[in-house]
């Protein structure tokens, strides 16, 4: 994704259990996975996407729903 001053941005997702929104894990925060080391919440979601698709972080599995 393009930002208004013509950075990049990596993609978001957000928690499926929480709502907490985060940094896709190819982001140099890797927020996401933080997120689930300290919380357990293991199933993301893309955020603002025409996807459908989760992933699972215990099982390292995408699912498609």
């Amino acid at each position: 994704m393009r930002g208004s001053r013509g950075r990049d941005y990596p993609d978001a997702r957000y928690c499926s259990v929480c709502g907490y929104v985060g940094c896709c894990d190819g982001a140099k925060g890797h927020h996401m996975i933080s997120h689930f080391q300290e919380t357990g919440h293991a199933i993301i979601k893309p955020v603002g996407q025409d996807e459908d698709w989760m992933w699972c972080y215990v099982d390292e599995v995408y699912v498609t729903v």
